[in-house]
């Protein structure tokens, strides 16, 4: 395969850094906003268990994608999926000592993400399910993200805003790669609006930062930018929870 000279803003996409940097820094912010303590085991444990899980579905992905459908972080998996693998070893074998720290409440519950993934994954890769496959990642993604806070009472409304979120994020990628048909992309355009409109009624920092990802994703949408500018910025407009840091 001819190797091309990387662009240094592809670096953390190509490395799968985009997902674990997000689920971090919305599971801290959803923290600082319901006063819910983290611990630094906690937070290495949610980066390094995304890392792996994206990690590993990327390099599924490659095992089937023909070179129509590369992109550049599937390319370099490919080229790379040795390191890859030994990467998934190491993260995980950390993961398990450091699992030795946390409450029994929170061992379960990463247990039981980590059968989610895995039915997630088999689902999806072996084309069984029904149910968009952007669905399936939101919803896996924002409980993971934000399951293990475990928030009295459960702020589902905020929950399912995030989701919302997670959810747009993939189906904007979906689009830039084809996977999604062009009659839908009104449709699109609109309920982004509606979300962001509806995170601004709720209220609250942490919404308003939801309300500035969906309009990020909006105006990404309504772009069409070359692909893989899009594939990166669709995960930097999930940072906004940044711009407001000092307010949550």
């Amino acid at each position: 395969m001819h190797e091309k000279r990387m662009s240094w803003w592809l670096w953390p996409n190509v490395l799968s850094l985009d997902a674990p940097i997000v689920a971090l820094v919305w599971h801290l912010a959803f923290a600082r906003t319901y006063e819910v303590p983290v611990g630094e085991v906690e937070a290495a444990l949610l980066g390094l268990a995304v890392w792996a899980i994206y990690v590993a579905d990327r390099l599924l992905d490659t095992a089937r994608a023909n070179d129509s459908e590369e992109t550049a972080r599937h390319a370099f998996h490919a080229r790379h999926r040795r390191a890859f693998l030994v990467g998934i070893l190491v993260a995980l074998v950390v993961a398990a000592v450091l699992a030795i720290q946390l409450e029994r409440l929170l061992l379960i519950f990463g247990a039981l993400m980590t059968s989610l993934s895995v039915v997630y994954g088999w689902l999806v890769h072996r084309r069984v399910v029904r149910v968009p496959k952007e669905a399936l990642c939101g919803a896996v993604f924002s409980v993971g993200v934000l399951g293990s806070l475990f928030v009295d009472p459960v702020p589902w409304v905020s929950m399912a805003l995030f989701a919302a979120v997670c959810t747009a994020n993939c189906v904007v990628i979906s689009f830039v790669e084809g996977e999604i048909s062009e009659s839908c992309r009104r449709w699109l355009g609109l309920v982004l609006l509606v979300l962001a409109t509806m995170s601004v009624l709720v209220g609250g920092v942490i919404h308003l930062a939801m309300a500035t990802s969906f309009l990020g994703l909006l105006v990404l949408h309504v772009a069409r930018l070359p692909k893989e500018a899009t594939r990166v910025l669709a995960d930097v407009v999930l940072l906004t929870p940044l711009l407001a840091w000092s307010w949550l």
